[in-house]
């Protein structure tokens, strides 16, 4: 129970101490001319897997995904080694209102690839958060091991490019008290 109460605590900790300081584009599927309004909405995270359409999320994307690669236990210590996946969306840059007032659809939008700065500025929040951040709850940031990122990559070391989608990881280790046997501690309580 301590593995997903853990990756729980991580991803509402992440969306309140990461998403709640970022504004991003969130996609809409359904329109694909250049002149659709886009919304500015601060991110979802969630646990292991992003969730299907189906799923009440308001927006699957932009988002923060809390995946767990691996972890230990010993001597009454649990460490994970967690991973936030990080997902926006930006195909270009939608032009506010001219100073006259008027717009055109040529005016409206300019495609571009500057996507992978709404990217990097995520992660440098949720960088600036977590090297600042000592616990959450009742894990413990392991600073003695490095807190890494990156973009994500094919088998053959190739950025994966999924445009107007950008994706990118940090990942770091939390290690926790556990409590296996609780026997040994109920004459205590």
């Amino acid at each position: 129970m301590a593995i997903v109460t853990n990756l729980d605590v991580l991803a509402e900790w992440a969306k309140e101490n990461i998403c709640s300081k970022v504004l991003l584009k969130a996609p809409d599927d359904d329109a694909n001319d250049e002149n659709y309004a886009f919304k500015l909405v601060h991110p979802e995270a969630f646990t292991l897997y992003v969730p299907s359409k189906d799923v009440s999320l308001t927006y699957p994307t932009p988002s923060i995904c809390v995946q767990l690669l691996g972890g230990a236990d010993k001597q009454n210590r649990g460490s994970m080694d967690v991973r936030f996946c990080f997902a926006v969306w930006n195909p270009g840059q939608h032009l506010d209102d001219l100073v006259n007032g008027e717009t055109t659809e040529k005016d409206y939008f300019k495609l571009n690839n500057d996507g992978w700065r709404d990217l990097w500025n995520f992660i440098d929040v949720a960088l600036s958060v977590v090297e600042s951040t000592e616990t959450i709850k009742t894990m413990r940031i392991v600073k003695e091991k490095d807190i890494e990122y990156g973009l994500f990559k094919d088998n053959n070391g190739v950025i994966l490019d999924y445009f107007p989608y950008w994706h990118g990881w940090v990942r770091f280790s939390v290690e926790y008290g556990i409590i296996r046997n609780r026997k040994q501690v109920d004459e205590f309580l």
